[in-house]
Parts: C-alpha cells; sequence; structure tokens
C-alpha cells in the first residue's frame, strides 16, 4: 500500500469518526466489558428454545458474566410456529418451516414502564429425511440455530437502543 492510499484511508477514517460514527460492540469501558450492555438483566424464558435464546441474549450482552446492578430488565415473550412445506405423494412433508416471534419489553427494575418495546422474529427450514430420529435430529437443530439467531438480533437492537438513549439533564 502505498504512501497515498495509506493517506486516503486516513482521511476517510477521520471523515466516519466526525459524522459520529462509532462502533456498536466497542469497549467503552478499561474494564473489557461495556457496563450499559452488562446492566441488563435478561428474564428467563419457559421451554428449551427460550433457554437458548436467553443464553444467546446475555453472551452477547454480557460475555464475560460481570456481576452489574441491573438498569433494565428484559423481559421476552415469544410464539414458535412450525409449518410443513414439500408435501410429498404419500401426504408427508420434505421439508420444514419454523418461525420463532418474540416480544420484548425493556423496563427500569420495579417498574411496570417500558422503555423499549419490540418485536422481532426470525423464520428457518429444515430438511425432515424419512428417518424420524433424523427428523428430530434436523427440527431440533434448526430450533436451536433460529433461537441462537433471534437472540443476536434482540442484542443488537438493546445495544442500539443503549447506545442511543436518551441521557437525563446534567449527565
Amino acid at each position: 500500500m502505498s504512501w497515498c492510499d495509506r493517506r486516503a484511508v486516513l482521511w476517510l477514517l477521520l471523515g466516519l469518526g466526525g459524522c459520529g460514527f462509532h462502533p456498536l460492540y466497542a469497549e467503552n469501558s478499561p474494564l473489557g466489558y461495556d457496563p450499559a450492555l452488562a446492566s441488563v438483566e435478561v428474564r428467563p424464558v419457559p421451554d428449551r428454545i427460550g433457554q437458548i435464546l436467553v443464553q444467546s441474549i446475555r453472551e452477547q450482552l454480557n460475555p464475560r458474566g460481570v456481576r452489574v446492578k441491573p438498569r433494565y430488565v428484559l423481559s421476552i415473550a415469544i410464539t414458535v410456529v412450525r409449518a410443513d412445506l414439500g408435501i410429498r405423494r404419500d401426504n408427508t412433508s420434505s421439508r420444514g418451516e419454523l418461525t420463532i416471534a418474540a416480544t420484548l419489553k425493556l423496563s427500569p427494575p420495579g417498574s411496570d414502564k417500558s422503555v423499549l418495546d419490540d418485536a422481532l422474529s426470525t423464520v428457518t427450514s429444515f430438511n425432515r429425511p424419512d428417518d424420524a430420529y433424523a427428523a428430530t435430529v434436523a427440527e431440533d437443530s434448526a430450533s436451536n440455530v433460529a433461537a441462537a439467531d433471534l437472540g443476536r438480533q434482540i442484542a443488537q437492537r438493546i445495544a442500539v437502543y443503549l447506545r442511543h438513549e436518551p441521557r437525563e439533564a446534567g449527565t
């Protein structure tokens, strides 16, 4: 890379900084984690898919598992819909589709007033082989992947909100 190319890249990076661009998951603290993200307490969600979803969100928001006083509580309700696709002549399905929809509510601890209400969903599909065990494994794998993906989406939505949350006067 020539000196002129390096200079052009430097000007481009300076321009990004001037417009307010900053990495979403950059470490904001010398502690090595983002205290604002770590301060979100994620409430449990029932069923196996809910457990995977919650674990994914917790790993995204607080990867080090640091104990921080909660500033917000995240409550999630999920709906799982399974559908058959690719119906064979014998009236069995060769493909399945799984939709996981989540409604989330972010609120201060002990308060019913939410600061963020949102709904997200993810859709995945999977093959249904003739073997019953293989079909079960394929569906379980698809649900695990979909729940983890939805967890990443939710964590990103919360990170964006916390990055742009209105600050109180004097802070």
